[in-house]
């Protein structure tokens, strides 16, 4: 075991929560955490549309576009399933992947379709506007430009509707999502942590809310601070396999590798059944880090080889799944001083370039400056 993180938390404080609050239910899709989402649209798909906002909470993204789309079936006049849609389409706002240009296409169509259909309210002409702040000139402008648009925009439609508590989330949200890893004071992480700390109070069982406090605090200096929101976001919304997954950003940095292996195994089970294949990679990245921190050598090389026999009906691979595919093996070889074992890794070359740098960096790197004839 090569333990990166050595922390002193309380027992107690490791536990992951279970609260038994009353949860969003969605037919066949199970729990999601309580939204209420202000909209003009045909009240028979209202339950439908805030089912879709708790999955976008939870970066649900499939599950969500789907369902974003079965509503404008049902009510086409429904412009703000349109702003869902396109916000689906920008991908993880802390990942600085942002929309691929496919997808920038999607969404800039869904946007005209918003405004075509006149939406019944100024508010949800805002949602839409700001959501197209980030795809405004795509091609020319870097992702960091358009993080910062988005940030900016959501502020904006924050403060013109103070009321509209949504609006205030999503704006910490895309705050963080501005956070430079250069930046080791985390001032956009802390700017967000600040809003949704409050609204964590307000609103215990919100998805979005805990979801969003995690990443606000996923550094190391701060960490700690994130364990309230980390213990609980798996029992709001235990059906998304993000939602299982995220709570071991948290205890990864603080070193509670058990609970990181029983969230991550739990959210890897859940994306399995779902055919959400890059979720349960990214999950059991996680978990075999855990299970080498945990000297437990032989369920860390388990782990790996059961993920890597997973088939899907979706071959599409997102980036999460990418990384993982390098970064597990090379994990597995260098945690254990293998260093025959890493220059012995395979290269994968994708289209995403820092997967293919980890292979690299575990066959060229520390074998040079380390290799002392350990197997």
């Amino acid at each position: 075991m090569n333990s990166k993180i050595i922390f002193a938390v309380s027992s107690t404080a490791l536990l992951l929560a279970c609260g038994t609050a009353q949860l969003h239910e969605d037919e066949g899709k199970g729990q999601l955490g309580r939204v209420k989402f202000a909209n003009s649209c045909d009240p028979k798909v209202q339950p439908q549309l805030e089912t879709g906002v708790a999955m976008l909470h939870s970066f649900w993204y499939s599950a969500a576009e789907k369902t974003f789309r079965d509503v404008l079936v049902q009510d086409p006049s429904c412009t703000i399933a349109n702003w869902g849609i396109a916000a689906i389409l920008m991908s993880n706002p802390l990942a600085g992947i942002g929309a691929s240009s496919k997808g920038a296409a999607a969404a800039q169509a869904a946007i005209e379709q918003g405004r075509g259909v006149s939406p019944k309210t100024q508010r949800e002409r805002d949602y839409i506007e700001a959501v197209a702040a980030y795809y405004q000139d795509f091609s020319n402008r870097s992702e960091r430009s358009r993080q910062e648009s988005r940030a900016k925009a959501f502020e904006e439609l924050a403060a013109r509707y103070p009321d509209d508590d949504e609006a205030r989330i999503f704006s910490a949200l895309y705050i963080a999502g501005t956070q430079s890893q250069a930046d080791q004071t985390f001032a956009a992480y802390l700017k967000a942590a600040a809003i949704l700390e409050k609204m964590f109070v307000k609103y215990p069982d919100h998805p979005g809310v805990a979801h969003y406090l995690i990443h606000s605090y996923d550094a190391p200096p701060i960490a700690k601070q994130g364990l309230p929101a980390a213990q609980r976001y798996a029992s709001i919304a235990p059906a998304a396999p993000h939602a299982l997954h995220m709570p071991s950003h948290i205890f990864t940095r603080v070193g509670a590798w058990e609970e990181s292996v029983a969230t991550n195994t739990r959210a890897a089970g859940v994306a399995i059944k779902g055919d959400e294949v890059n979720e349960a990679y990214h999950a059991s990245d996680y978990s075999v880090y855990a299970y080498l921190q945990l000297a437990r050598d032989s369920d860390a090389k388990r782990e790996m080889e059961a993920v890597f026999k997973v088939t899907t009906s979706n071959p599409a691979l997102a980036f999460a799944r990418l990384y993982a595919i390098a970064a597990m093996p090379a994990r597995y070889a260098m945690e254990r001083g293998a260093w025959r074992e890493a220059m012995q890794l395979q290269p994968q070359p994708t289209q995403i370039l820092f997967p293919d740098a980890i292979t690299y960096f575990a066959i060229t790197g520390p074998p040079k400056s380390k290799f002392s004839g350990s197997p």
